[in-house]
């Protein structure tokens, strides 16, 4: 499902929840591919209210740390929408 097309059609009755794949970005993209699709959903989904952006699981062990780190300064810098 694409979360950014769910906002357009269902955001004024649905709050959303993840956003940030575990099995795609964060195993296997950069930082700055997760910096990237962080700012990309706060910017797409983010809007208005009902999202909480987050990981779509649990974060598997294999997610490089880096990722992690990168995930969580995204989280402080593009908190504000």
């Amino acid at each position: 499902m694409n979360p950014v097309e769910l906002k357009e059609l269902y955001g004024d009755r649905l709050s959303f929840f993840g956003t940030i794949g575990v099995q795609t970005i964060m195993l296997f993209g950069s930082p700055e591919d997760v910096r990237g699709s962080m700012r990309e959903m706060i910017e797409k989904v983010g809007g208005g209210e009902g999202f909480v952006i987050a990981p779509t699981h649990f974060v598997p062990a294999k997610v490089p740390w880096e990722n992690v780190q990168a995930f969580f300064e995204a989280v402080e810098e593009f908190r504000y929408y």
